[in-house]
């Protein structure tokens, strides 16, 4: 007697539907895939940057394509950091904490071209197409950055007198080209007016509490302690070895 069985590419492409269709949330550092662009306004002055650099572990295994390590350093929060006493140890050069340096966006859009027009990138929540918008945290290499590069000159470029600088009071727009070590990024000042932020978006952000965010969602490891989730479990999410 026949045994009814589905066919093994047509049940590989139904898992396939039904992972794409689960429900997500979207990511909450800032992210863009090759070819797209982001209408972003910043939500920390480039003059809190220096309050905003702190060490950050990462360690990328090429075969697996994911990150092995991805931390914020516990130096920062005045515990002994594993990963530090890990990269001592085994003389792991990579494994040193490097200065990230973070600031909030608030991301208008987010577009990409398909059959040569730009559209609205989404993602899907509770089977809701929705497109991506919202609070984003942005990750910069300290060292490296094309961004921090170009955020400095639209600093330097809004006035004369130090105590006016700001790139607060434009909306700015950064693309993505390219991937893996080929990975561009550009950043152009928005010559539109700057787009409404959402009423219930938190009126001040600090320091402090960019410090405590990147924390909450890339948990240190400290010496003695689990791995910092007492400030909460971080959210799951695939990082690229991208520069920003």
């Amino acid at each position: 007697m026949a045994i009814d069985q589905m066919d093994p590419m047509a049940q590989f492409e139904a898992e396939r539907r039904k992972e794409r269709e689960r429900s997500t949330q979207p990511p909450f550092f800032f992210a863009l895939k090759d070819g797209q662009k982001a209408n972003i306004r910043f939500l920390l002055n480039y003059s809190d940057a220096p309050a905003c650099t702190f060490g950050y572990h990462e360690l990328y295994d090429a075969s697996k394509k994911e990150y092995t390590v991805n931390a914020v350093c516990a130096a920062i929060f005045g515990k002994e950091c594993v990963h530090c006493g890990q990269a001592k140890a085994t003389g792991t050069w990579k494994l040193k904490a490097q200065k990230h340096v973070y600031l909030p966006i608030f991301v208008h859009a987010v577009k990409e071209l398909r059959d040569g027009q730009w559209v609205y990138a989404t993602y899907k929540e509770d089977d809701v197409e929705k497109q991506v918008r919202g609070l984003r945290m942005l990750d910069m290499k300290f060292t490296s950055s094309t961004i921090l590069d170009a955020l400095a000159l639209a600093y330097a470029d809004s006035s004369d007198d130090l105590r006016e600088r700001t790139i607060l009071s434009h909306d700015f727009v950064i693309s993505r080209n390219g991937s893996g070590l080929d990975t561009k990024y550009t950043v152009s000042q928005s010559t539109r007016a700057p787009l409404a932020l959402p009423s219930d978006l938190r009126l001040t952000y600090t320091a402090d509490w960019v410090k405590s965010e990147v924390a909450l969602h890339r948990p240190y490891a400290a010496v003695g302690e689990e791995d910092g989730r007492e400030l909460g479990d971080p959210e799951s999410e695939s990082s690229l070895p991208d520069d920003f």
